[in-house]
């Protein structure tokens, strides 16, 4: 008979709540570099430094800072990617107008006020009789839309974050995958998006409305991106959550499954999570995501939005998520992170967590069930196996079962 597993690696487990109640779920980024009791005090006297929260350089102008109890960028002042890449000299070369690359929810959604709701508005012209805001399909190509980016501020809560796409090269992706971000063999992707073009005279207060919007974690970056209807490569402007951005989550890139049961529940500011996902993948839908409006090349930078629409839609239908906390010894299966890359190597499963990590066990639903009765009441962590107890008498249980214990 097998022996059994090591009781000093025995896991521990911390409740939070079902995924019925999504805004009281602590599943909340940490203050990028900052831990312990005074990181509350910390940012405040941070942000007491200008009246818009934001602080201020030597020549008066703002600087990004991360505001951990909002966990957004204070004040809506974002960083730069790239100072040599001025907005001056992107400016310029399009003649003062002002491109932009929207991959996200600027696909769908450019807003019900501000200068990109103008765009195809033909009353609205500018010089020479044009619209003061176009649009055209357009690609990003060596990038790819990646889920993994955390949102306090529009599809999620400071206690309970959504999760939203960004944009990441394709070395990017590699590396947090546990690959060479050098590798060539893999194929080039091209993620679709809008490309907007704004009139000269709403250039600047188009850029300070971008930067509130964005201010959950993205940057101002530039880029090329090709225009599908002429195949002509241009410079835009878009924003863009790196993985070194304090709201980044790298769990959420690996593992589709926790992304996929976050955004059935979470729901923020801006309206609920999913519709965010399904709005998108209509979008993605409608302009082909095997070609451009011009049947180019295949736009192989998005292989993730269907599947996690799909996902979410068996979730809400058939499953009830359960988001937990946990660390310590997965060797069979006690914390649910099997398949799960480990978070110091994409490329190896997690074998033990060192430090808390989120848990998510999924339940199939009884028909047509109502939440009452399903609400976790306690949870438990023995040597090779843990449990959860619902209000309603339910028990799941889960882990070692090598002799047929489960």
């Amino acid at each position: 008979m097998p022996a059994g597993p090591d009781a000093r690696a025995i896991p521990f487990l911390l409740l939070a709540l079902s995924g019925t109640v999504p805004r009281a779920l602590p599943f909340a980024t940490r203050p990028a570099g900052v831990r312990g009791p005074f990181a509350r005090e910390l940012a405040a006297s941070l942000l007491a430094t200008s009246p818009t929260g934001a602080a201020i350089d030597d020549d008066g102008e703002g600087v990004a800072m991360w505001d951990p109890e909002t966990q957004t960028y204070a004040g809506g002042v974002v960083p730069s990617r790239d100072a040599a890449a001025s907005i001056d000299d992107l400016l310029a070369e399009n003649g003062g107008r002002l491109r932009i690359f929207g991959y996200g929810s600027l696909c769908w959604h450019p807003g019900s006020e501000g200068v990109l709701s103008l765009a195809g508005r033909k009353t609205q012209q500018g010089e020479e009789g044009r619209p003061m805001v176009t649009t055209a399909p357009g690609r990003a190509v060596g990038y790819r839309r990646c889920w993994a980016q955390r949102s306090a501020d529009h599809r999620g809560t400071p206690s309970f974050n959504g999760i939203v796409c960004t944009l990441l090269s394709d070395g990017e992706v590699r590396k947090l995958q546990g690959g060479d971000p050098a590798d060539g063999k893999h194929p080039v992707s091209s993620t679709e998006g809008l490309i907007y073009t704004v009139d000269p005279s709403l250039a600047n207060r188009c850029l300070s409305e971008l930067d509130f919007r964005e201010k959950g974690g993205y940057a101002r970056d530039v880029i090329d991106v090709v225009e599908d209807g002429t195949g002509e490569t241009v410079r835009a402007l878009l924003y863009r959550g790196t993985p070194d951005n304090p709201a980044f989550w790298r769990r959420a890139l690996l593992d589709m499954p926790l992304a996929a049961a976050v955004m059935s529940v979470a729901e923020g500011p801006s309206g609920r999570n999913d519709a965010y996902l399904l709005s998108l993948d209509e979008f993605l839908t409608a302009h082909g995501r095997s070609g451009g409006s011009d049947g180019g090349p295949n736009h192989s930078g998005d292989d993730a939005t269907g599947e996690l629409a799909r996902m979410v839609g068996s979730l809400q239908t058939d499953f009830r998520p359960y988001f937990l906390f946990g660390a310590g010894s997965n060797e069979h299966g006690q914390l649910l992170l099997d398949g799960v890359p480990d978070e110091d190597n994409g490329a190896r499963p997690t074998k033990e967590a060192h430090e808390v990590s989120e848990v998510l066990l999924v339940t199939p639903r009884d028909g047509r069930e109502e939440d009452k009765g399903n609400e976790p009441i306690s949870l438990h962590a023995g040597g090779g196996h843990s449990a959860l107890l619902t209000g309603g008498g339910k028990l799941h249980l889960w882990g070692w079962n090598g002799a047929g214990q489960l």
